[in-house]
């Protein structure tokens, strides 16, 4: 496998996860039982530390992911999509402990990142991307600190 293949099957994990935190965002915490009242629990309990085992989340990125892409196409790109994949889900854990545990960052995506996943945790029915909004932008569910409050349905305040 040449260098620049590399480069992007680890690129298009990457990618590839934006998608899959959305899915698993919106369809599966927010909708799925067990997992829709485990979440419940981190959205009313937002600094509690609430998440889903590391273990859990890697088999089922094996099972789901590398094992298909193994079997379909070949080893290596399978290890470097999932590389990519998992340097997403890497993104999003960080990111999502900073946005509840670390706050006045001087890092002005990370803040940006805490007020769209304020407002989710005001509407849990928008803004489902915590490392992206372009899966929020392309399936309009995408709020921002603009959106009138009527359009949100609630009052102009959310804990995080």
């Amino acid at each position: 496998m040449s260098a620049l293949s590399i480069v992007v099957y680890i690129i298009l994990g990457g990618f590839s996860w934006t998608l899959m935190e959305y899915v698993l965002h919106r369809w599966v915490l927010h909708q799925w039982p067990p997992f829709c009242e485990w979440h419940h629990e981190h959205h009313r309990q937002p600094k509690a530390l609430i998440c889903t085992a590391t273990l859990v989340s890697l088999g089922a990125i094996a099972l789901t992911v590398y094992l298909p892409l193994y079997w379909a196409a070949s080893a290596e790109v399978a290890t470097c999509f999932t590389l990519g994949l998992l340097m997403g889900y890497l993104a999003y854990a960080v990111t999502h402990h900073a946005i509840h545990h670390w706050p006045n960052s001087r890092v002005a995506w990370l803040n940006n990142r805490r007020v769209i996943h304020c407002l989710h945790h005001a509407c849990p029915h928008h803004s489902f991307g915590v490392t992206s909004t372009v899966w929020d932008r392309v399936l309009g569910t995408r709020l921002t600190p603009l959106t009138p409050p009527a359009v949100k349905g609630l009052e102009n305040s959310a804990r995080v």
